[in-house]
């Protein structure tokens, strides 16, 4: 399962400058980070241990394994992650989807697994909404791993043809997320102003002559002419 992850991965993290994983979970040993290639690989606990970089050609991978399957608050967790990435960071999330529970389940009643039962599991539009509100967007999802035994022949045809099909596709146990950041542009509030005219020939001029300066170029003036007995709305035109 990890050498499939980790492959698809690698696609992309063989040419970044380093891959972060951030906050493994207590029962992670290791062995996805170990299946990814990158010029450099290392862990942090907490999102505020990650590198920070001011060069923004540099080229960074995040990793969370499992982590959206633990947190009872995802969206805080994104935000700080967001908090660390530059424009050329990417967030690498490998997740569980809801599809997978049963998994879980049946490996832990044979006891082919160890370590607590995902709590949380998301659908890919809880997964993309998250993700905006945290300031970042989806590069793509790419599903794998429909068959997590290993059979000669078979488990590889299976977790080859299924991630293709239409519909199937998104049957996967596992998902592979990918997030970029978006970017921090300042938002300035544009401003609307409505003026009711009725009657008011000769006195439109002197009201935009007399509006005040705003904070925002952004302004659009709005006149309702109410039913005016002389040239008021002439004079608008």
């Amino acid at each position: 399962t990890y050498q499939l992850i980790g492959a698809e991965i690698s696609a992309t993290t063989r040419f970044c400058d380093q891959l972060v994983q951030v906050s493994p979970l207590p029962h992670d040993d290791g062995l996805l980070l170990q299946s990814i290639e990158s010029k450099s690989k290392t862990t942090v606990d907490d999102p505020q241990q990650i590198p920070a970089s001011d060069d923004p050609n540099r080229r960074d991978a995040l990793l969370l394994n499992g982590n959206f399957n633990s947190s009872s608050d995802i969206q805080a967790m994104l935000q700080q992650l967001r908090s660390r990435m530059n424009r050329g960071t990417r967030l690498f999330a490998v997740l569980y989807t809801p599809y997978a529970q049963w998994m879980f389940r049946l490996l832990t009643f044979w006891g082919l697994r160890s370590g607590a039962l995902p709590t949380t599991f998301v659908t890919e539009t809880e997964l993309r909404s998250l993700l905006r509100l945290s300031g970042m967007e989806v590069v793509r999802i790419r599903p794998a791993v429909f068959f997590p035994l290993r059979i000669p022949l078979v488990s590889c045809l299976i977790n080859a043809i299924l991630p293709v099909l239409p519909g199937i596709r998104r049957l996967a146990l596992t998902w592979i997320v990918v997030a970029r950041p978006l970017p921090n542009i300042p938002q300035v509030p544009s401003l609307s102003i409505v003026i009711p005219a009725r009657n008011e020939r000769g006195n439109l001029e002197s009201a935009l002559v007399r509006m005040p300066e705003f904070a925002t170029k952004n302004i659009e003036v709005i006149f309702v002419e109410g039913n005016s007995t002389d040239n008021t709305w002439e004079e608008i035109q």
